[in-house]
């Protein structure tokens, strides 16, 4: 059997696995999508454990009726970052795919969504 390996993961010369792995995520920034409100400028998360809502004690606080006081929980560690529902009322979204139940992974570039407020995702490393 014969597996093609992508460019850049067997060097040839020294017949050694190459890592291609990205380098691990610092932390993530959110920037507010085009028509959206609720927050004035782009956010970055750290490394930890995240409650976005509209309420002050949240640790992203997002100023608009759709969001509810303590609406989903992002996660960001060295792989990515991860976002789980916490039963709001008008829901959170990747890539307009509703999260229920389990979290969803979310990827670079990805577009979340709570309620009608929706961000870009960008991975800083």
């Amino acid at each position: 059997m014969t597996v093609k390996l992508p460019p850049g993961m067997f060097d040839t010369e020294t017949t050694h696995f190459v890592d291609a792995s990205p380098p691990p995520v610092k932390s993530v920034r959110l920037r507010l999508a085009a028509g959206s409100t609720g927050i004035p400028a782009p956010v970055t998360l750290a490394v930890g454990r995240h409650i976005i809502g509209r309420a002050t004690d949240a640790s992203m606080t997002v100023h608009h009726p759709q969001v509810s006081r303590h609406h989903a929980i992002a996660v960001v560690n060295e792989f990515g970052m991860t976002l789980e529902d916490w039963k709001s009322a008008n829901g959170t979204f990747v890539n307009n795919e509703p999260v229920q139940g389990a979290p969803a992974i979310v990827s670079d570039g990805d577009t979340i969504a709570f309620g009608s407020v929706q961000f870009t995702v960008e991975f800083l490393r």
